[in-house]
């Protein structure tokens, strides 16, 4: 839906660069894991990918950080239908490597996370997935920082807005 339906009409209602150049998936924690998944499955519509505090990014649904293991076993009934397979197969981790060498030559992507942060350790097993898989990405740990959005960015000041200078080819900044 959000491809297919969403896009266009963003496109056709506001005033945008409608091709991959003008377009950029960025999201925090669900959001991040968003931004993965459509990122690296349509790596032709985006410019760039940035994932912080992101999740889930582990290749099984069997717990979480942020849930007990009987919430994560509820959400993978819920939306996968109890199928680990199916959790895997529209994953970041899977997606990446399905487009790694389209990805790693197109696209530019960033992971943003706390050092705090539950979350830490998935991130940081997908991080050295991706280098794994030859994609080139940025890897940012803020210090003392957890699993706060306002808090991480803050911490990131102006780095935060070069990437989206680099992605769009703006030079200057500050």
């Amino acid at each position: 839906m959000i491809i297919r339906d969403l896009l266009p009409h963003v496109d056709a209602t506001y005033r945008t660069i409608a091709q991959r150049e003008g377009r950029l998936l960025d999201g925090f924690s669900m959001g991040g894991y968003g931004a993965a998944r459509l990122g690296f499955k349509y790596p032709e519509l985006f410019r760039a990918v940035s994932l912080a505090g992101a999740g889930p990014l582990q290749s099984e649904l069997r717990s979480t950080p942020r849930a007990s293991r009987l919430q994560a076993e509820e959400l993978l009934k819920r939306v996968y239908g109890g199928d680990q397979a199916a959790f895997l197969e529209v994953s970041p981790r899977k997606l990446a490597e399905r487009n790694a060498k389209k990805v790693a030559q197109e696209s530019l992507v960033r992971m943003v996370i706390g050092e705090q942060d539950e979350t830490f350790g998935n991130n940081e097993a997908f991080h050295r997935h991706l280098e794994a898989l030859g994609i080139p990405h940025g890897w940012t740990i803020v210090p003392g920082v957890g699993h706060e959005p306002e808090r991480v960015f803050e911490a990131l000041g102006d780095a935060n807005w070069e990437f989206y200078r680099k992605a769009f080819g703006v030079h200057g900044g500050k």
